[in-house]
């Protein structure tokens, strides 16, 4: 079920690689013809799925600092962010392609 749920989360996120071909990042199986940057995204949701069945983070509460570490661990290593936005908020609008909701 992990390797479905990253597979739908990147999908969401617009990226178009295949299941096998998440299942095969996720495994740390090699890839190719992959953009680094799909790649990175779909660590990242393997690590911030580790990261919210830790142990450690099961009982922890869900504050605002529990969801920046989560959109620090989402963000990491991708060209669209930089580092000073990692585990930051935003307060710009948002769009929703094909719709007028912000």
């Amino acid at each position: 079920m992990l390797i479905d749920n990253i597979y739908r989360s990147a999908r969401l996120e617009g990226i178009g690689t295949t299941f096998a071909e998440t299942e095969d990042i996720v495994e740390n199986r090699g890839t190719s013809n992959l953009k680094p940057n799909d790649v990175t995204t779909i660590v990242n949701l393997k690590r911030a799925w580790s990261f919210l069945l830790d142990e450690i983070n099961l009982d922890r509460e869900i504050d605002f600092a529990f969801m920046q570490d989560l959109h620090q661990i989402l963000g990491d290593g991708l060209e669209t962010l930089k580092w000073n936005e990692l585990g930051v908020f935003r307060t710009d609008y948002v769009f929703i392609g094909g719709t007028n909701w912000r």
